[in-house]
């Protein structure tokens, strides 16, 4: 009779399980992956790129936002006029996110659009000046880091495409091999740029196993 429990119970808990198990998923794999941000979503301040020139911000530095800012969180904006420009570009603007009240001001006061919220919301630290940002190298940062993807994305497109052609139209055997070894790790680079480090796992233990050994 204890068996028969025991065994009615592991059922029970299993049909929980299959249940759940193809119901749509909730959960999101972070920092892998992560839920869409609300358009409405007030995080930390980020300035915005001047129309036609998506290199440069739109801030001119004219401190209307430090007037404005009823937490005096803005501590620090300066500009330098470059030649050839008709007015000033910031190259310095500190925000200190520990006393900002989130309540909007600056982005509303700024006659240029040049201030908006942002939609990083994991802003954590090991001490106060881990909240104190320069918007201005952020912005950099931001660019950088997408011109670099674009790069690395090619790299990998490039190597990937180069091996299969290698693979294809090789004569020797040899030669063969060594254009499918660079595609297969190819692939599983594109798979880890697009964040599906599994796939990519599975991608070469698959066919490492199928390779003649």
């Amino acid at each position: 009779m204890a068996y028969i429990r025991g065994a009615w119970s592991l059922i029970a808990g299993l049909s929980v399980t299959l249940r759940e198990f193809f119901k749509p998923v909730v959960t999101s794999s972070t920092p892998a992956s992560c839920l869409d941000i609300s358009p409405g979503f007030a995080a930390i301040r980020k300035l915005i790129a001047e129309k036609g020139s998506p290199e440069k911000v739109a801030c001119t530095a004219c401190l209307i936002c430090v007037k404005s800012c009823p937490s005096a969180s803005i501590q620090k904006v300066e500009g330098e006029k470059r030649e050839g420009e008709k007015r000033k570009t910031a190259t310095t603007y500190i925000l200190n996110f520990t006393t900002c009240s989130q309540c909007g001001i600056c982005v509303e006061v700024c006659p240029f659009d040049a201030l908006a919220f942002s939609a990083d919301f994991n802003i954590v630290g090991y001490k106060r000046e881990d909240c104190y940002f320069d918007l201005v190298k952020e912005f950099e940062r931001g660019r950088t880091q997408d011109e670099r993807a674009e790069i690395i994305f090619l790299i990998i497109a490039l190597t990937t495409m180069g091996g299969a052609v290698m693979a294809i139209l090789s004569g020797s055997i040899i030669y063969a091999m060594i254009g499918l070894v660079t595609t297969m790790f190819g692939i599983a680079g594109l798979y880890v740029y697009l964040n599906s480090p599994f796939l990519a796992m599975m991608q070469i233990l698959i066919y490492v196993a199928l390779l003649p050994s």
